[in-house]
């Protein structure tokens, strides 16, 4: 599944994915990095994923 995230002023896709009943992967690309997060829900792994982009923006 994709998902697009507004991240400062960019829309940055980030790519989802189910590896058991209870943990999910986002990943995508922001400043040329590569972003891993994962979550017990999609929407809390986009979440993490999301603020970390957004740390990662802020430095």
């Amino acid at each position: 599944m994709e998902k697009t995230v507004r991240v400062w002023d960019k829309e940055v896709s980030v790519s989802l994915h189910q590896s058991s009943k209870t943990v999910w992967h986002a990943t995508g690309y922001y400043m040329e990095k590569r972003i891993d997060t994962k979550g017990r829900t999609w929407s809390q792994a986009l979440s993490l994923w999301a603020k970390a982009a957004n740390y990662r923006g802020n430095g």
